[in-house]
């Protein structure tokens, strides 16, 4: 099961992947933009689903991923910023995605790291606050990821912590000062930190 506000997946055991709720921005993939009451089947083979309230991604058994929903910051990676009503197929290979509110990341078979929509905090990694409409590889040797509205992080396969964006809140010195703490006790605990 993944949630977010107003927006409820289910992936049963043989891969079928089923939602409801919230669909004003076409997040519930069905080709319209209407919320939807009851579980409705969207897609077969489904191995991991992620969604906000505005839109909604999944990465199939062969590592294609797909996403639907809101587009306002090109956070779909079609090149532009027209909403998508029905899931579209973005990337392949992929292993593992996380996204937040107008951002989405995926770590690919490579442990490559591809970003792309809101970057007004510079939380795409970018060197600038200018928003990405296209997947781009942020960086490689890559095991996880997270993030946040304003800021992102990732983990190495060498279990460094890397992050950018925002730091308002203090939140990029407190996740570096943490990594160093934990990577000094315990790599693996730092490795499960931001899964």
């Amino acid at each position: 099961v993944y949630a977010s506000t107003g927006t409820t997946w289910i992936i049963y055991s043989n891969g079928d992947l089923y939602g409801c709720g919230y669909g004003a921005f076409g997040q519930q993939g069905n080709g319209s933009a209407t919320n939807v009451t009851t579980f409705t089947k969207r897609a077969s083979n489904v191995k991991q689903v992620a969604c906000t309230s505005q839109e909604t991604w999944y990465i199939n058994s062969s590592g294609d991923l797909y996403g639907c929903g809101y587009n306002d910051k090109g956070q779909q990676g079609s090149g532009d910023t027209n909403n998508v009503l029905t899931f579209t197929q973005r990337a392949s290979n992929v292993e593992k995605i996380v996204c937040d509110n107008s951002m989405i990341w995926y770590i690919d078979s490579n442990n490559d790291l591809y970003g792309c929509g809101y970057n007004g905090g510079g939380q795409q990694g970018s060197g600038d606050m200018i928003d990405v409409t296209t997947f781009t590889k942020r960086a490689s040797n890559v095991s996880s990821v997270a993030c946040s509205r304003n800021a992102s992080w990732y983990i190495n396969l060498s279990g460094d912590l890397y992050g950018c964006g925002s730091g308002s809140y203090g939140q990029q010195a407190r996740a570096k000062a943490l990594a160093t703490e934990l990577h000094a006790r315990n790599p693996p605990q730092l490795k499960s930190l931001l899964i």
